[in-house]
């Protein structure tokens, strides 16, 4: 929060916001609360970003992204969770479609998204392979299963060779 004005000066078309590093299990109110305190400090567009479980130990909880859909602010979510369910969920109870964009961080659920109707995908797995990872989007969207499945067991193959050195 007080850095928001810092990155705002900056003119950004919107903010990624996140929970604080230091945040543990707490009740949906208790996370909303800190959202709309970010929401209330700047006039910039935020998207949520619900990290990987090895960066803060608690996801966003869903009934939390969805109220977030519906305020004009927050306008999507990059979901690096992991959890299928979670990512099936937000999609398919998105109460602001056209406006609230659902990306999809976890590269081995990138196909999947997709082919539910995620808006995108934003896996780690694009800066060693950016252009596995257009090809596994377009199939994906297009619903080519099987070019799609393709590409994703090769995002797979990547992500676990970048985890066995530290990435």
């Amino acid at each position: 929060v007080n850095r928001i004005g810092d990155i705002e000066d900056l003119q950004p078309d919107a903010m990624v916001v996140t929970l604080p590093s230091y945040k543990t299990a707490e009740s949906s109110e208790a996370i909303l609360k800190h959202f709309y305190q970010l929401e209330k400090s700047t006039q910039c567009k935020l998207i949520v970003y619900n990290t990987p479980p090895s960066v803060i130990r608690v996801s966003i909880p869903k009934d939390v992204v969805l109220e977030l859909a519906t305020h004009e602010t927050f306008v999507g979510i990059k979901d690096s969770w992991g959890d299928v369910e979670y990512l099936s969920g937000i999609v398919a109870e998105n109460p602001a479609v056209e406006k609230f964009k659902i990306i999809v961080g976890s590269p081995f659920l990138s196909s999947w998204g997709c082919m539910i109707g995620a808006s995108g995908i934003v896996p780690s797995t694009a800066n060693i392979d950016p252009d596995g990872s257009v090809q596994l989007f377009t199939a994906a969207r297009a619903v080519d299963a099987k070019t799609a499945i393709v590409m994703q067991k090769r995002m797979d193959t990547i992500r676990k060779m970048a985890q066995r050195f530290g990435a």
